[in-house]
């Protein structure tokens, strides 16, 4: 690989940054849910779900169509297929790359909806869960020369700076 195509796969602190930027742009989206449906258990239940699709939705449509979210955008880091880093994301692949996180969310459904209020057994199996995945994603991402985290193995994807336009960016015009 040679040194200028290894610096476009350097995105590290880019999808960091782009991730904290999506986390914000969803705050408002999520403080209205939270004045809308309030602390009830079971409205919190359906506001997890209709958030999360909303959030879902976003990520998966925006890497698809676009490469890339707000976030992403804003850093300057597109997501594109691996085989071929001329092509986006089909849509069976963007939706691969956040099944683990729809995945959590089924996960947090059923303890929500099923679990022993009193018991914190599905908290602890969601946390332990969660950071075994973000360790999961960070390894593999920093030890592997396109640092690609275990979503975009799945996927079938790979993240690239794009602070300089690529080839297929000057050729759609972008």
């Amino acid at each position: 690989m040679t040194d200028v195509s290894y610096k476009k796969y350097q995105t590290f602190s880019q999808r960091l940054g782009a991730a904290i930027l999506d986390g914000v742009i969803f705050i408002p989206i999520v403080l209205l849910g939270t004045a809308v449906f309030g602390p009830d258990e079971q409205r919190s239940i359906t506001w997890l779900l209709l958030q999360n699709a909303i959030y879902f939705t976003y990520s998966i449509i925006g890497h698809h169509k676009y490469g890339q979210t707000l976030g992403k955008k804003w850093m300057y880091v597109k997501v594109v297929q691996d085989a071929d880093e001329t092509k986006l994301l089909s849509l069976v692949q963007a939706v691969k790359r956040d099944i683990i996180g729809i995945l959590f969310v089924a996960l947090e459904f059923f303890v929500l909806a099923f679990g022993d209020s009193e018991s914190y057994i599905g908290d602890f199996i969601i946390g332990f869960s969660s950071f075994v995945w973000l360790t999961a994603e960070l390894v593999t991402m920093l030890f592997n020369p396109k640092r690609r985290s275990v979503h975009d193995y799945i996927a079938g994807a790979v993240c690239i700076d794009v602070t300089k336009p690529t080839e297929w960016e000057r050729s759609v015009g972008l």
